[in-house]
């Protein structure tokens, strides 16, 4: 029986390592030895995993490379990032291929699922793997892609639910390769080569992101011509092929890195990409267009109000869920504290902190910035917030919670 080997346990990798320990035997390593001892002690930080899940499952939490040499499957699961210049920053991923070569046997078999611009699993990855454990490629040891789509706090993207593209650098392990995906996932997907797959991931995402763009670029045209945009993406829903995305502020691991990665790869054989870079300039124009109608509310009621209190609501870059990697929203708190405003700020899945308060704290507001669509903010309702709020109750719907609700007369109501 096969032993898999999951390397990074960070949000994928702990739900891949769920789903697959319920067929295999599973070992799970990662780096952080902090995110080890509370995985070994039954829990999540991510809060996307409850304590009964992770002690009934039979999962082996390991903080050391060396212990998970007993595999003959391994799954890289590690998070790719950008660099300080909007670059890929393959190092965290090129470090687990280091240390996944020391521990690497014939016939065993890597499987990549981390986000990359293509050819890099080839190019790059395969020679370090070769390098390190003194075996060759597709003779010794094989290598397979599967692009990540679970997506947390979504049930339509659970990893039981979806299609999972697979790719293999050898016919002779597509059945295996396939066999584990085909246990876990509704379905399989063989891709015609690794690059194939490794392209697909970031056109997925890189689609999306354009798409997003284009609603935040129309969102700027309505508000100027004061037209409200949710009426005209019902109007436009009627028309049977139209998609109704909306705007918003892109984030997260995914959205808007996948574009620079390409972008990237592109210029490097000499391509260009306006549209790709047109769409990024737009989604991260957005907390500077939201700060510019923050500042006509701010001078048209508040002037006058000395060191006025203004509440955030909603940090992490998606709802219903405790991450803030590449939240636009800290981008539009650090305008404001370069303004010199007296920001407070709250997260329903945030540690209370200097930064961050309890919500009893946020009280005789004079303006509402809500953010974040956390079913939190939902379930306590646009009534609640007029109630913490001044008068008249001001409240800048970014995250657009309440726009079908019935408000008074006395509310000032701006959303994106």
């Amino acid at each position: 029986m096969n032993t898999i080997a999951i390397i990074g346990v960070g949000v994928v990798g702990l739900e891949l390592a769920l789903s697959l320990s319920k067929f295999y035997k599973v070992m799970a390593y990662d780096h952080n030895r902090e995110r080890i001892r509370q995985l070994q002690h039954y829990t999540d930080k991510n809060q996307l995993v409850d304590s009964h899940t992770l002690k009934d499952s039979n999962i082996i939490f390991l903080d050391a490379h060396h212990k998970i040499s007993a595999a003959n499957i391994f799954i890289v699961s590690v998070p790719t990032y950008i660099t300080p210049e909007n670059l890929p920053d393959l190092k965290p991923l090129k470090q687990a291929t280091k240390q996944l070569a020391t521990v690497l046997k014939p016939k065993d078999i890597v499987i990549y699922q981390s986000s990359v611009y293509p050819k890099t699993t080839e190019d790059i990855l395969m020679p370090i793997l070769e390098q390190y454990s003194g075996l060759a490629f597709n003779h010794d040891f094989f290598i397979a892609y599967s692009p990540e789509r679970f997506s947390p706090k979504d049930s339509t993207y659970e990893l039981s639910k979806i299609c999972k593209v697979i790719s293999v650098s050898h016919p002779c392990i597509l059945d295996i390769v396939n066999s584990i995906y085909q246990n876990i996932c509704q379905s399989t997907y063989i891709a015609s080569n690794i690059a194939v797959a490794e392209c697909c991931k970031m056109l997925e995402n890189i689609q999306r992101n354009i798409n997003i763009a284009l609603m935040n670029e129309f969102s700027k045209i309505c508000h100027a011509i004061n037209i409200p945009l949710e009426d005209v993406i019902k109007a436009s829903s009627t028309k049977k092929n139209f998609v109704a995305f909306h705007p918003g502020l892109v984030g997260g691991y995914c959205i808007p890195i996948n574009p620079i990665y390409m972008i990237y790869q592109a210029k490097n054989h000499q391509v260009d990409t306006p549209l790709m870079k047109a769409a990024q300039q737009v989604n991260e124009s957005m907390p500077h267009f939201i700060f510019e109608h923050f500042l006509k509310i701010y001078f048209s009621q508040l002037k006058h109000q000395p060191n006025p209190k203004i509440g955030i609501f909603g940090l992490s870059f998606k709802p219903d869920y405790a991450d803030t990697r590449h939240s636009l929203s800290l981008k539009l708190i650090e305008l404001m504290n370069d303004y010199g405003l007296n920001v407070l700020i709250h997260d329903p899945f945030m540690q209370p902190s200097m930064d961050c308060q309890n919500l009893d704290q946020l009280k005789a507001l004079d303006i509402c910035i809500l953010l974040v669509k956390h079913q939190y903010y939902l379930n306590l309702g646009l009534d609640y917030f007029i109630g913490i709020s001044g008068h008249p109750p001001i409240i800048m719907d970014v995250g657009n919670l309440f726009s079908e609700c019935v408000k008074p007369d006395t509310l000032i109501y701006w959303r994106l």
